[in-house]
């Protein structure tokens, strides 16, 4: 929601955001970054699709404010397949 305001304020053209999440469960030992060592520990993965007539540069903005804003602020690659703007 965050990033269609924010696209909707600048006028950038983004017509949809599509948000695919993979949860499975990986062992706390084999997390080297993990406080947790013992256990199961939930692992969520996503990928996100820009529609819309985007540059790339548009897109990279798209998926930097989205990080931005969730609980991983990491910075993932986009790019553009079969003409969706994809970041992973």
């Amino acid at each position: 929601m965050t990033v269609a305001l924010y696209a909707r304020r600048k006028s950038w053209p983004l017509e949809a955001v599509t948000v695919r999440l993979r949860h499975s469960k990986i062992h706390a030992a084999d997390c080297a970054d993990c406080e947790t060592k013992e256990g199961m520990l939930d692992h969520i993965e996503s990928d996100l699709e820009f529609a819309g007539r985007l540059t790339l540069s548009l897109a990279k903005t798209l998926g930097v404010v989205l990080r931005q804003n969730s609980a991983r602020g990491d910075s993932r690659p986009c790019n553009m397949l079969r003409g969706v703007f994809v970041c992973y």
